[in-house]
């Protein structure tokens, strides 16, 4: 006799689309964080030297808010955890977040640019972080995005950067480097 068992394990507890490795936080403004667990579960999120415990409502939403904080240059562990999952979310830096918004000028990537391969080769800076939302039409609001990660500026991914977003990070980089002493 032949008895075959099938279990789904579905994991419960799950943080935006928004949140991910790379990600960059605002900075000297309280950080919303959220996301999605067991119902009435215990939910707690730690980031630098904050720890933030909070219960999921009846319907699993969960949202914490972390205090300000100052921007940093060097990436940390943001951890989130319910039960015995845990998520943790690799190089995340505090820092200036930008929204880049229009219509056909924010499409315009890198290597559509002027001396697009110069530029590509010259894109190394781990501190500009790109996260591209994926174009949706939908009638209703959304829970959350379909798509998207947060991707640092290389040689390797920066082709497909926004070129707009790309030289507005740049220029306020190197003006704040030169602020400290060009």
């Amino acid at each position: 006799m032949l008895v075959l068992l099938s279990f789904t394990i579905s994991a419960q507890l799950k943080v935006a689309r928004i949140f991910s490795d790379h990600t960059v936080l605002q900075r000297d403004q309280p950080v919303k964080i959220w996301g999605w667990a067991t119902p009435n579960s215990n939910v707690n999120v730690r980031f630098v030297n904050q720890s933030v415990n909070i219960e999921a409502d009846n319907s699993g939403k969960w949202l914490v808010t972390l205090n300000a904080m100052s921007a940093n240059k060097n990436p940390q562990m943001l951890t989130v955890k319910s039960g015995t999952e845990t998520i943790d979310f690799e190089d995340v830096l505090v820092g200036d977040v930008w929204l880049c918004s229009g219509q056909s000028n924010m499409e315009w990537q890198i290597k559509d640019a002027n001396d697009a391969q110069a530029e590509i080769a010259a894109a190394n800076y781990p501190l500009i972080r790109h996260f591209k939302v994926p174009l949706e039409l939908e009638f209703t609001p959304q829970k959350d995005l379909n798509g998207g990660e947060w991707r640092v500026v290389t040689p390797e991914t920066a082709a497909e950067f926004t070129a707009v977003g790309y030289f507005f990070a740049r220029h306020l980089k190197n003006e704040r480097m030169c602020r400290l002493g060009c």
